[in-house]
């Protein structure tokens, strides 16, 4: 190899390693809250900080839903293929998890103070 192209792989690798870090950083807002949805209408919102075990029974299905740690997972659930709990543990804002088969969704979110928001009119 030429130093050329020593020189242009190690450039990006830089980069790589520069875009990764500041996408995590950019991703790690502060979440305040978990919003549970059944049927794509909200059952219930949580703090982040909570200590919590939820049993959502849905026809004949149920989600079984521990939030801890500052997080949520699905530990359990009566749907045949388990995506929802093998998506594991979410605690960062936009994180989710589907449970399609029974219309589950958790998302952390991150609860804004409407009083700290300017919108157009104000300024």
């Amino acid at each position: 190899m030429k130093k050329k192209d020593i020189l242009l792989v190690i450039s990006i690798i830089f980069l790589i390693i520069v875009l990764f870090i500041v996408n995590n950083n950019i991703d790690k807002e502060h979440s305040e809250a978990i919003e549970i949805y059944v049927n794509n209408e909200i059952y219930k919102t949580v703090s982040i900080n909570a200590e919590e075990d939820l049993m959502i029974e849905i026809g004949s299905g149920y989600n079984h839903i521990k939030i801890h740690d500052g997080g949520a997972e699905i530990v359990d659930a009566s749907c045949e293929d388990n995506v929802c709990v093998n998506t594991g543990f979410i605690s960062k804002v936009s994180e989710r998890i589907v449970c399609m088969p029974n219309k589950v969704v958790i998302k952390v979110k991150k609860i804004e103070n409407a009083d700290n928001k300017e919108d157009v009119i104000s300024e």
